[in-house]
């Protein structure tokens, strides 16, 4: 009875931690937006703890609870945007898969929620969400210009900057698709994260990811963005044309890994020379907030197939 009784109790406790999250980024939206992020930890450590009929049954009665507390809409919403996550990762945890299995999973997962939440708005709506109105384009064009003008800058200057603005504007829109997927990581990691750290207090080991320093991308990785840079490259002339605006995607969605990589050399090179736990983060927030650096860091995780900085490839036959 007691067995029984135990799941039951967390997954209450849980589904009215999960609404409390929701209704909390209804009415004070700032700290609402960090919450939201980890909505699906309390699925992931049912799922973790009591498998997945408990964090199945979590989202559903935080679903109806919400809905009543809420509206039908904005629950059905924050189900499906977030509960794959927190499903999927409990679960995958639950029998124990690899961390980047793991990962990839709940990606994967929370991508899918994405998709299916563009669905619901469009078929509540009536719209595309993902549609950029030309005016609202060209209104925002404007408005860039004009903050540059009341800096003092000059109109054969603005004259410039017009054009750049612009294409930067376009670019945004052309890759939505890598910036969604780069949000599916995001999510998945936070929420991995801070779902390990409260097991770990709670007394369940799960394996996190390898340490940074040691971060490793498989050799075909150079091959496949490669193949990003030629077609790129090759449909360059084609920018309306689905292969371009694919190839544009997939470059800046491997891009991002290549990055990492370099920042792992650079990581493990602040370890090798015992700089204190300040310069490393300090390190790392220049190599990618600087735009220039952060291409030469790209390159460094490219060089890093080649000449193995680290010593941590296999040695060839």
């Amino acid at each position: 009875m007691q067995k029984d009784t135990r799941p039951m109790v967390e997954a209450g406790v849980l589904s009215a931690v999960a609404v409390m999250f929701a209704v909390i980024n209804l009415y004070i939206p700032l700290l609402g937006i960090f919450l939201n992020i980890f909505w699906p930890v309390p699925l992931v450590l049912l799922g973790v703890r009591h498998g997945l009929k408990w964090s199945a049954l979590a989202l559903a009665v935080s679903t109806l609870l919400l809905a009543i507390a809420v509206n039908p809409l904005q629950s059905l919403l924050q189900a499906a945007g977030l509960g794959g996550i927190g499903l999927v990762l409990g679960w995958s945890l639950n029998k124990g898969y690899s961390p980047i299995l793991t990962m990839g999973l709940g990606a994967a997962a929370s991508l899918m929620s994405k998709a299916l939440v563009i669905l619901l708005i469009f078929l509540a709506a009536g719209e595309n969400p993902l549609a950029f109105d030309p005016e609202a384009v060209g209104k925002a064009v404007a408005n860039t210009i004009e903050l540059y003008r009341s800096f003092g800058v000059s109109e054969a200057q603005l004259a410039q900057m017009k054009p750049v603005v612009e294409s930067t504007l376009n670019m945004m829109k052309m890759i939505l698709p890598a910036g969604f997927v780069f949000a599916a990581f995001f999510d998945t990691y936070a929420n991995f994260w801070i779902a390990r750290a409260i097991l770990r207090r709670l007394g369940t080991f799960t394996p996190g990811l390898p340490d940074f320093k040691n971060w490793l991308l498989p050799q075909y990785f150079l091959l496949l963005y490669g193949i990003s840079l030629l077609l790129t490259a090759v449909f360059k002339n084609q920018p309306a044309s689905l292969f371009y605006q694919a190839s544009v995607n997939a470059n800046f969605v491997l891009a991002m890994p290549l990055l990492l990589q370099g920042l792992a050399v650079a990581w493990s090179f602040s370890y090798r020379k015992n700089w204190p736990g300040i310069s490393r983060w300090l390190l790392v927030s220049l190599l990618i907030l600087l735009q220039p650096v952060s291409i030469i860091v790209i390159f460094i995780g490219m060089a890093d197939f080649v000449f193995d900085f680290r010593k941590l490839r296999p040695p060839r036959p």
